[in-house]
């Protein structure tokens, strides 16, 4: 999550979203079963929404099709 955050993004930055997400979704079953406004909400004015969209959705894929594992 970090990496994908981190593209274009100053670290100090990165690290309040970072802390954010993860207290949201500490699991990828977690940010799997949120919705995508839940996941938008989270992100908040982190810029680039659709990074948040595409981690939801690796989430997503990741319990669907492989158990929850990465």
């Amino acid at each position: 999550m970090a990496a994908v955050c981190s593209q274009q993004t100053q670290m100090p930055r990165v690290i309040e979203i970072y802390e954010r997400w993860m207290a949201a979704y500490p699991t990828l079953a977690d940010c799997a079963a949120a919705g995508r406004a839940d996941v938008l909400r989270v992100w908040e004015r982190a810029g680039y929404p659709r990074r948040a969209v595409y981690l939801h959705e690796a989430a997503r894929r990741c319990v669907a099709d492989h158990g929850g594992a990465l």
